[in-house]
């Protein structure tokens, strides 16, 4: 023991040994080192993002758009890096996994579901739509892909659900044609030739326009977008 003393006095004294652990990560507060570290990164991104922006200005050198373009595409990767990593071990979601079930068996908890506006879909798929789920529809020319998904697209927005429309290939005058279509029963045909909707018609598309104007509905008719946008 008087030997073990002598060593602990000569490395600085029983106080200073206890205090080499006070800076160590412990068990309970490894999840907040975590994120704030994760903060800490996002936020030198940002700042060397505007900054980068900020010296090209500068420099008188840089084309507003270009700049600002990039600038876009910055905070834009930045932000998708932000997602959690999806990637996980069986052992360590499979019990999480059958409490889920579980309580699903017991009605105790519910699976968020989007209908897709046509009942027999909705039967043969336990509801429609279901949270995390992709459907990719498939078809030739002219087969009902876009009306399908406008029909969806729709019924969620009627059932008071946030809906992000992009599309390619229909302009945002195009999907209004259709959708309000759908919602009022007026010929789709008409609204390619507005001069054949009647005063009653008129009508009740100008309370289906208050509506959809507040709807939780957003459209991107770009043909641009990138998985990064979608992303983020």
């Amino acid at each position: 023991q008087s030997h073990m003393g002598n060593e602990i006095d000569a490395a600085g004294g029983f106080p200073y040994v206890v205090s080499l652990t006070d800076g160590e990560l412990k068990c309970s507060n490894i999840d907040e080192y975590c994120r704030i570290v994760k903060t800490k990164a996002r936020s030198r991104a940002l700042f060397h993002a505007c900054a980068a922006a900020q010296g090209q200005f500068v420099s008188g050198n840089a084309d507003p758009d270009e700049c600002s373009a990039r600038l876009y595409e910055q905070l834009l990767a930045i932000e998708s890096d932000n997602k959690e990593n999806p990637i996980e071990s069986v052992a360590l979601f499979a019990e999480r996994w059958f409490g889920k079930l579980r309580k699903r068996m017991k009605g105790e908890l519910e699976v968020a579901t989007f209908t897709t506006g046509i009942e027999s879909i909705d039967e043969a798929t336990g509801g429609g739509i279901r949270e995390s789920e992709m459907w990719t529809i498939g078809g030739r020319q002219g087969d009902g892909k876009s009306v399908l998904g406008l029909q969806c697209t729709i019924a969620n927005i009627l059932n008071g659900v946030r809906v992000f429309v992009v599309s390619p290939e229909m302009t945002k005058d195009v999907i209004m044609d259709r959708a309000t279509a759908q919602i009022t029963g007026v010929p789709a045909w008409k609204f390619r030739h507005p001069k054949m909707i009647t005063p009653e018609e008129s009508e009740i598309i100008g309370k289906a326009t208050l509506r959809m104007k507040s709807a939780k509905f957003w459209v991107d008719d770009s043909s641009s977008i990138t998985p990064q946008q979608l992303s983020a």
